[in-house]
C-alpha cells in the first residue's frame, strides 16, 4: 500500500506541475521565445528595406534631378541610380567635392574623382551611395 501511495502522489505532482507551467509551445521549435524576441520578429526590419526592384524606387527625370542643384538640395545620378546628398559634405572625406554633381548625371565624376586622387572611389565607398539612395533614373 505503501509504494501504491508513493507511486500515486508523484504522479500527482507531475501532471499538477505539468499543467500549472505558463509554458506557450512554439510550432516551429517547442521554444518559448521571450516577449521582446517575438516583437522583433514580427516587425519588419526597416534597415533591409532596399530600393533594388524596379517596383518599390520612385524614377526621376534628369530634368527633375537638375532642379536640385545646391550643396543643401543635391541631388546627383550615379549608374542611373539617384542619391539624395543634401548636406552630405559634413560626412564626405573629400568634403564639398562632393557637390560638384549637385544636379547632374555624376558618374564620371565618381568614378574619376578629379577633385581628389583621380581613381575610381572604394567598393566600400560605393557601399555608402546605398544610404542616399532615392530612386532611379527615368530614361
Amino acid at each position: 500500500m505503501r509504494t501504491s501511495t508513493l507511486l500515486t502522489i508523484c504522479a500527482l505532482t507531475i501532471l499538477v506541475g505539468a499543467g500549472c507551467s505558463k509554458k506557450e509551445q512554439n510550432p516551429n521549435n517547442d521554444q518559448v521565445q521571450p516577449a521582446a524576441q517575438q516583437q522583433e520578429t514580427q516587425q519588419p526590419d526597416q534597415k533591409s528595406v532596399t530600393f533594388e526592384s524596379a517596383d518599390a524606387s520612385p524614377a526621376y527625370t534628369m530634368d527633375e534631378v537638375s532642379k536640385h542643384s545646391k550643396p543643401e538640395d543635391c541631388w546627383f545620378v550615379i549608374a542611373d541610380k539617384v542619391y539624395d546628398a543634401s548636406n552630405a559634405g559634413t560626412k564626405h572625406p573629400g568634403g564639398d567635392a562632393v557637390y560638384q554633381g549637385c544636379g547632374k548625371d555624376a558618374t564620371t565624376l565618381f568614378d574619376t574623382r578629379p577633385m581628389g586622387s583621380g581613381t575610381p572611389h572604394s567598393e566600400k565607398s560605393r557601399g555608402y551611395l546605398k544610404n542616399y539612395e532615392i530612386g532611379t533614373l527615368q530614361k
